[in-house]
C-alpha cells in the first residue's frame, strides 16, 4: 500500500486528493472503515467528502492475467472510468467469479457503498498468461481450501509479483482518471439497491454443531463451506 501511495505521489499532478487507509477490524464486521465512512476525518482542517472508495484486498501472487475482476462493476457510474483504465493497461474486466461468496460485501469499500459512495474491490482475473485454463481453479482453489484464514497463509518464496503489480498499475490508472476529471462525480446507479442484493443465508446451517453468530452485516462463508473457515463466525 505504501509503495502504491509513493507511486501516486510521484505521478502526474492530480487535482483531487487521494487517501490511503488501512482500517482495523475488517474481520470483525468492517468496523474501522464503517467508523471512517460515517465521519471522514478532516485533513489539514478540511472536511473530506469521498467520491469513491476502492478496496485492495487479496493480491494476485500466482502470475499475470489478461483480465481483472472488478467487484462492483455495473453498480455505479464509475464503469466508463473502470473500462478506460482497463483498456489503457491491456486488460479486460470480468465480473465476480464467486458471486455466492458475497465478496463485494466483505471488504472495506462496502462501508462506503452502504453510505452512498460508489466503490469497488479490484480483485484479480482468471485468464493467467501462459498457463492452462485450469490454472485458476488449481491455485486459487488450493489457496482457499488449504491456506485462507489458516496458519499456512504465509509468504511463499515461489510467489510471482507480476499479477500483483498489474493490480497496482490498474489502480493507479483509475486514480489518475478520477484525479484529473474534476467535473466527474460518480454515483450509484439509479434503481440499484445494493442492500437488497446481499445474498440470503440459510439460518439453519451450522458448523461443528455451533449456531451461527450474528455479525454486523449478516454474511457467512456460505459458498465454500470449508471446514475451519471463520470468515464471519
Amino acid at each position: 500500500m505504501l509503495a502504491t501511495a509513493r507511486l501516486v505521489k510521484n505521478s502526474a499532478a492530480l487535482s483531487r486528493s487521494v487517501l490511503f487507509m488501512a482500517p482495523t477490524a475488517e474481520e470483525c464486521g468492517l468496523l474501522g472503515s464503517k467508523f471512517y465512512a460515517a465521519d471522514p476525518l478532516p485533513v489539514d482542517g478540511k472536511k473530506l467528502h469521498p467520491i469513491a472508495a476502492f478496496a485492495f484486498d487479496v493480491g494476485n501472487v500466482w502470475g499475470k492475467t489478461e483480465d481483472i475482476a472488478v467487484l462492483g462493476y455495473g453498480k455505479s457510474s464509475l464503469d466508463p472510468i473502470l473500462q478506460e483504465a482497463a483498456a489503457s493497461r491491456g486488460l479486460r474486466i470480468i465480473p465476480d467469479q464467486q458471486p455466492k461468496m458475497g465478496l463485494f460485501y466483505r471488504s472495506d469499500h462496502w462501508s462506503f457503498v452502504r453510505s452512498g459512495i460508489p466503490g469497488c474491490w479490484f480483485f484479480f482475473g482468471q485468464d493467467f498468461i501462459g498457463k492452462p485454463g485450469t490454472y485458476y481453479e488449481e491455485v486459487v482453489g488450493r489457496y482457499i481450501k488449504t491456506e485462507y484464514h489458516k496458519p499456512a497463509d504465509t509468504y511463499k518464496s515461489h510467489w510471482s509479483m507480476e499479477g500483483l503489480l498489474s493490480q497496482v498499475e490498474y489502480t493507479l490508472a483509475v486514480v489518475k482518471l478520477l484525479g484529473t476529471r474534476v467535473d466527474f462525480y460518480p454515483k450509484i446507479l439509479t434503481g440499484t439497491s445494493v442492500m437488497a442484493e446481499i445474498p440470503s443465508v440459510d439460518k439453519s446451517w451450522t458448523r461443528r454443531s455451533r449456531k451461527l453468530k450474528t455479525v454486523g452485516f449478516g454474511l457467512r462463508c456460505f459458498d465454500c463451506k470449508i471446514q475451519g473457515c471463520v470468515c464471519f463466525l
